[in-house]
C-alpha cells in the first residue's frame, strides 16, 4: 500500500471516528434526558404545549452542539457536529458553564441574555414553556446521571463531578 493510499485510509478512519463520537454523545445525551423527562413527570405534563417543537443548542466552547425535539413521550436528542446547523423553532447559543448552569438552576437566563452570554432566536413561546417546565423541577445532573448504577452511585458522581469541573 502506498503513502497516498495510507493517509487515505488513515483521513477515512478518522472521519469515521469522529462521526461515531458524536452519535455516541448523541446516545448518552438521548437518555440522559429522557431519565430526566420520566423522572419528572410535571415537567413532562408541562413540555405537552410544544409537542413537537425543535431547538438547537449552540455550546460555544465544544465541539459538538445539541438538537432535541419535545416529542409526547419523550426527548429525542441528537449531538451533531459544529458544522451542522439544522432548521430549528429556536436556536439557543451559550458555553457549556451557562448552559448547565441555567438548566440545574443555578444562573438566571435573563442576566446571561442581557449580558450577551446567551443568544436566542426563534420561537419565544417554546422558550417560554421549556423554561418554565425547567425552572419548575430541582434537578441535579449528577444526580440523575449516576442513579442507575445503584451501588456504584458514589463513584459514579466522584467521575462525573470530576469532569464536570474540567468541561465546566
Amino acid at each position: 500500500m502506498g503513502i497516498f493510499t495510507k493517509i487515505i485510509s488513515a483521513g477515512a478512519a478518522a472521519g469515521f471516528l469522529v462521526k461515531k463520537r458524536f452519535k455516541i454523545t448523541g446516545l448518552i445525551l438521548n437518555s440522559v434526558a429522557n431519565k430526566i423527562y420520566r423522572n419528572h413527570p410535571s415537567m413532562a405534563e408541562r413540555l405537552q404545549p410544544i409537542i413537537n417543537s425543535s431547538f438547537f443548542v449552540k455550546i460555544t466552547n465544544l465541539p459538538f452542539n445539541v438538537f432535541f425535539t419535545i416529542e409526547e413521550k419523550g426527548v429525542a436528542v441528537k449531538a451533531l457536529h459544529n458544522s451542522e446547523q439544522p432548521t430549528a423553532d429556536l436556536t439557543i447559543s451559550s458555553d457549556l458553564t451557562s448552559l448547565v448552569n441555567i438548566f440545574e438552576g443555578d444562573e438566571d437566563g435573563d442576566k446571561l441574555f442581557f449580558s450577551r452570554k446567551l443568544q436566542i432566536n426563534g420561537n419565544s413561546e417554546a422558550l417560554v414553556t421549556l423554561r418554565n417546565a425547567i425552572d419548575s423541577q430541582d434537578i441535579n445532573i449528577v444526580e440523575e446521571i449516576s442513579a442507575p448504577f445503584k451501588i456504584f452511585a458514589n463513584p459514579a458522581k466522584s467521575v462525573i463531578n470530576k469532569l464536570k469541573r474540567h468541561v465546566c
